[in-house]
């Protein structure tokens, strides 16, 4: 008889412990999604275009480190006539709100194959068309709280940058290097 008694005191434990951890989990998620909830968002800018990596470099490079970081808004403008249902669906399996945008690029404003590498900007009309939404965004919710990257698709981002980003006053500048150069 003291075997069993033992043993439902020891099964109490056991289920009160697990009680416990549960709790704690649920109360520091809790938390964790009121201070979420409370830090200025940072909006990020992806200009974007299709080709053959695009899928990996939205998706490793990019979505998988935004996921990552706290307040995050992820705008996605693709240089096309249309959404596409590739960008479309990686957004919708992501975690994070985002705004997908489209704007294309006309002919004349790309490079044609005869010009040089960085002849001519690239992502200019899209980064605009972030802007612009934004700005309408922000404006109609009569709210500016919040921080502005623009983060290109096919660059690695360490988390750390973000947590930087939260630290701005006015206004801040990342020097961006070249690991190298293609062609």
């Amino acid at each position: 008889m003291v075997g069993l008694a033992r043993k439902s005191r020891m099964a109490q434990v056991v289920s009160l412990t697990f009680a416990v951890i549960f709790l704690l989990i649920v109360v520091y998620g809790a938390a964790t999604a009121w201070h979420a909830s409370r830090i200025p968002p940072i909006y990020i800018i992806t200009p974007t275009y299709a080709r053959p990596n695009q899928k990996v470099d939205l998706t490793t490079r990019l979505s998988h480190a935004l996921q990552l970081a706290r307040g995050i808004h992820w705008i996605v403008v693709e240089d096309s006539d249309h959404k596409t249902t590739l960008v479309a669906n990686l957004l919708s399996r992501t975690s994070l709100p985002y705004t997908h945008l489209h704007i294309p690029t006309p002919d004349h404003m790309k490079r044609q194959p005869h010009e040089e590498f960085g002849a001519k900007p690239r992502g200019v009309l899209q980064r605009n068309e972030g802007l612009r939404w934004l700005r309408e965004e922000l404006l109609s919710r009569n709210n500016r709280d919040g921080f502005l990257y623009f983060a290109d698709d096919d660059n690695g981002y360490d988390l750390e940058l973000f947590d930087e980003i939260r630290t701005i006053k006015n206004a801040g500048v990342w020097p961006v290097a070249f690991a190298g150069l293609y062609l």
